[in-house]
């Protein structure tokens, strides 16, 4: 890893969601969508980040399309009312919402075609390398490492909320290449924690 490049400038999965949405650094966001009005539905009755994301690639461009941006927003929704049906309603801040999108960003690309996804994160990668000179030098993506995901969240930022989402956005995508593939084999997910007091907070949230 070289020293000269800041951390999150070697997030290369976070750099190329952002690129898909058509910013350069989550600060960009930030700066408009930190602010409680923006927690809230539309006339539509999709959210207000969803709107203003919209709105960006409108202005700026987008890879993905203004459908599937609603169909990753209408999702969101729905997981979050099913994990907030028993808390009195849930809130998520932009961050919290832009990690969803891109968890919903990522597992949709990857069930749907890993091989194409793989290869458009390495033309991405590249185009990494040759903008910093080769100062970010990362190996090129290989299918297999599709399979693992790492999640960077500051302490009280909600991760065990967006993890029972997160879980919610696996099976649902799960579901739907299952349908189209009979093949695919996964039969139960686990949840891992350093010590038996944290296993218990972590089932005490699954029950509700």
């Amino acid at each position: 890893i070289n020293n000269e490049l800041s951390f999150d400038a070697q997030l290369i999965l976070f750099r190329y969601f952002l690129g898909e949405i058509g910013i350069q650094e989550l600060k960009t966001l930030g700066k408009e969508l930190n602010e409680t009005d923006y927690e809230g539905l539309d006339e539509g009755g999709n959210t207000f980040f969803y709107s203003y994301i919209r709105q960006v690639c409108e202005r700026k461009g987008c890879q993905i399309s203004k459908d599937k941006l609603k169909e990753y927003d209408e999702n969101i929704l729905r997981h979050t009312k099913h994990i907030a049906s028993k808390r009195g309603g849930i809130k998520w801040k932009y961050f919290q919402y832009v990690s969803l999108l891109f968890t919903e960003m990522y597992l949709d690309r990857y069930f749907a075609d890993k091989i194409a996804f793989c290869a458009d994160l390495n033309t991405w990668l590249d185009k990494l390398r040759t903008d910093t000179l080769g100062a970010l030098n990362f190996s090129d993506y290989s299918v297999e490492q599709l399979h693992k995901l790492a999640y960077m969240c500051a302490t009280g930022s909600g991760k065990t909320l967006i993890m029972h989402v997160n879980i919610l956005q696996f099976m649902h995508y799960l579901k739907r290449a299952q349908r189209i593939n009979s093949q695919i084999k996964i039969n139960r997910i686990i949840v891992l924690s350093p010590n038996e007091g944290m296993s218990q907070q972590h089932l005490q949230e699954l029950e509700l």
